[in-house]
C-alpha cells in the first residue's frame, strides 16, 4: 500500500502526518521545530522507499534547504501552482500574494 507523508512548514514548527493512501492515521504523526530542522535535517520523520511527500511551506530558506537535499526521493509541494493537482481551486485568489 502506498504511503504519504504529509508536511505542513511553519515559522516557528513544522507538523507532520504518515499515513496510507486510503486512512489517515494521527498515531504516526508529530512535530518539530522549524529552525532545528534547518540545521539536521535528520530530525524529519523518515519515509520508506516509494512514500509520496506533500509539502506546504511558508519559510522559503527552509522550502530551499528541503528541496535541495535528497531526505525526500518523492517530494511535491502544495501552493498556487500546484493546487489543481490537489484538487483545490484558486481561481477566486489573488495567487500572486500567496
Amino acid at each position: 500500500m502506498k504511503k504519504f507523508l504529509l508536511l505542513n512548514i511553519g515559522n516557528t514548527h513544522t507538523q507532520w502526518l504518515l499515513t496510507p493512501q486510503d486512512k489517515f492515521d494521527s498515531h504516526i504523526s508529530g512535530r518539530v521545530n522549524t529552525a532545528d530542522w534547518q540545521q539536521d535535517l535528520s530530525l524529519l520523520p523518515a519515509v520508506e522507499s516509494g512514500c509520496t511527500v506533500w509539502a506546504a511551506c511558508v519559510v522559503p530558506p527552509a522550502r530551499k534547504i528541503l528541496s535541495e537535499s535528497s531526505v525526500y526521493s518523492d517530494l511535491h509541494w502544495v501552493d498556487a501552482c500546484a493546487a489543481p493537482v490537489c484538487g483545490l481551486d484558486f481561481s477566486p485568489v489573488d495567487t500572486s500574494t500567496l
